[in-house]
């Protein structure tokens, strides 16, 4: 029987066929879709390092953290600093006032009671805060604070005061942002390379005025082959961008040590190393663990008499 509208009943079993199998299609395709958009939250695979909810991005969250939270840190520690620097000054002038007889020995005695010491301090303050030399001295010493602490903010927001792992592109425009900058050239299967990485994150946030890096020298073959870097850990310190002194494996920091016990060098010899070299600025904190003030401050001014020595030699650096 023919179909008024010219289609057997043949040519409309074959439609209906081929719709259902296009409906069919569809669904599965709808069913995989969603299952897919479960599963990896926006069509694709989440753990993945090259997405935004990667390994990559959850480092870079981590680092930018623990970048925030060092200028935190600073801000408090420059205004502590700030404190004791005010308190220090205050008490520097009042003794100036006493060797200078502007207060009655009486009154440094305790006089006859409490209340006449109260008087007598405030007195002295009060004096203290009307001499234009006092003034121009604490307005000096304010402007020098301010310097400091604008000086370490500055150094933080360009990454000073962490240990940070940069890649060969970033090389160039990191080593000469910053005056002074110390850089590990590393491999990650190397143990003496790890040792450094430890000293090298141990001394970056005691120095602010330096940057310290790290990269990996299987990732950056032309600047291996720039610097001639040969053996590693290799670390070079860089003033305004120009390459001053290599540190070569672990060449003057193990004098004194057995054999077995090369890769527990102090901390102590990497920062006469490294200032040295004027890549850091040495203070009492670097000197060697267990000695007392008196030769933490004869060590700390031999190294600064080393300063100016210029003695490095091709096969040292």
């Amino acid at each position: 029987m023919v179909d008024p509208l010219g289609a057997d009943e043949e040519e409309k079993s074959m439609q209906e066929m081929v719709a259902n199998e296009v409906n069919d299609r569809m669904g599965r395709a709808v069913g995989e879709l969603k299952d897919k958009y479960e599963k990896g939250g926006k069509g694709y695979d989440a753990a993945s390092d090259a997405q935004p909810t990667g390994a990559a991005y959850a480092q870079a969250r981590e680092q930018e953290k623990q970048r925030k939270k060092a200028i935190r840190d600073q801000r408090r520690a420059a205004e502590a600093a700030t404190r004791e620097e005010d308190a220090e000054l205050a008490a520097q002038m009042k003794a100036s006032a006493r060797l200078n007889g502007e207060v009655d020995s009486e009154d440094e005695d305790g006089g006859d009671g409490g209340s006449d010491d109260v008087d007598s301090d405030d007195e002295l303050l009060a004096g203290l805060d009307a001499d234009p030399e006092i003034c121009r001295i604490r307005e000096s010493r304010l402007r020098e604070l301010k310097r400091v602490h604008e000086a370490r903010a500055e150094n933080i927001a360009k990454g000073h005061g962490q240990y940070r792992e940069i890649v060969q592109d970033e090389f160039l425009p990191e080593v000469t942002s910053s005056e002074k900058v110390v850089v590990h050239f590393y491999h990650k299967d190397f143990q003496r390379c790890k040792v450094m990485d430890m000293r090298l994150g141990e001394l970056a946030p005691r120095h602010l005025e330096t940057k310290f890096l790290r990269i990996d020298a299987e990732k950056a073959p032309f600047f291996v082959q720039k610097l001639q870097v040969k053996i590693l850990p290799t670390v070079i310190c860089f003033i305004d961008g120009v390459a001053v002194h290599n540190i070569i494996g672990f060449d003057g920091l193990t004098a004194g040590l057995p054999p077995d016990k090369l890769d527990e060098w102090p901390l102590s010899n990497l920062a006469r190393e490294l200032a040295l070299a004027k890549a850091i600025i040495y203070s009492q904190r670097d000197a060697p663990e267990g000695t007392g003030p008196r030769e933490q401050g004869g060590y700390t001014g031999a190294i600064r008499a080393g300063l100016n020595d210029g003695d490095f030699s091709d096969e040292d650096g």
